[in-house]
């Protein structure tokens, strides 16, 4: 070892180790990480390039300059939490787990160790990031499983009358549901629409032709079909359809900048 090289790793072990696996997550957490790889030449190894993300923070930490990178001590905790609690019943990342817990508990990380700290530093975030998408997916299904179950025990959660009868309403939504292939290939697929009237009844309509498209505050005519059940809320599916005006004050009424326009597909409700 050289004088130089002598004089940095002495600098780097004057580093108060938490100070280092702070610097380490703040560095990893705002670049990632990028770990080296192996050069082949036909199929025989050549040479090997080292982590850029490694050598950029020997760099950091040769110059003195970390505070940037610097994490509170709320995110080291939690770190060493995760690494306390690591799963070793997967036998393809027990070794690797094992290799961080015994870097993690080393009473001073060395400037070799910093390959597998930043690893496992990125392997952490990862999983941070993971378990927090998880918890927001399931609290998207359970806010979707509320409002579903709402919309069951709503009164207006009804047929809006019996097949044969004829209905007129004033359309409060209305989007195109889905696309309907026909059985044969003579015909094209139609939009399904999917309407909702003032009082919250929701009416489904097959607009074979193509000829028409629905907007929020028009009133309307037609025939009931059939009556319809789909995840337990009832839908009245109309035909023969006739638009008879639109409401002037939904007529008059612009658009606001970002808004989806009326009469387009606006998702299921």
């Amino acid at each position: 070892m050289g004088i130089k090289e002598a004089l940095t790793v002495n600098k780097f072990n004057s580093i108060n180790n938490d100070t280092i696996k702070k610097v380490v997550l703040g560095y990893v957490k705002d670049n990632g990480y990028i770990k080296g790889d192996y050069g082949y030449h036909n199929n025989n190894f050549t040479s090997y390039r080292g982590s850029p993300t490694v050598a950029e923070l020997k760099r950091i930490f040769d110059e003195g300059n970390y505070d940037d990178y610097l994490v509170p001590d709320n995110v080291l905790d939690e770190m060493d939490n995760w690494v306390n609690h690591l799963d070793f019943s997967n036998v393809r990342l027990a070794d690797y787990f094992r290799r961080c817990q015994e870097i993690w508990e080393k009473p001073h990380v060395d400037k070799d160790d910093l390959s597998i700290l930043a690893s496992m530093c990125n392997t952490f975030f990862q999983n941070k990031r993971f378990t927090q998408r998880r918890a927001e997916q399931q609290a998207e299904r359970e806010r979707q499983q509320q409002v579903h179950q709402a919309r069951l025990e709503s009164p207006a959660n009804r047929f809006a009358g019996n097949v044969g009868d004829t209905v007129e309403f004033e359309i409060a939504e209305a989007g195109i549901d889905r696309w309907i292939d026909p059985p044969t290939n003579y015909t094209s697929s139609y939009p399904l629409w999917k309407i909702k009237d003032a009082e919250g009844l929701v009416y489904t309509w097959g607009d074979t032709k193509e000829e028409t498209t629905l907007e929020p505050g028009m009133r309307v005519r037609a025939k009931i079909r059939r009556q319809n059940e789909y995840r337990g809320i009832k839908e009245t599916q109309i035909w023969r359809l006739e638009v008879l005006g639109q409401n002037n004050h939904q007529a008059n009424q612009q658009p606001e900048e970002n808004e989806p326009q009326q009469g387009v597909a606006l998702g299921k409700f």
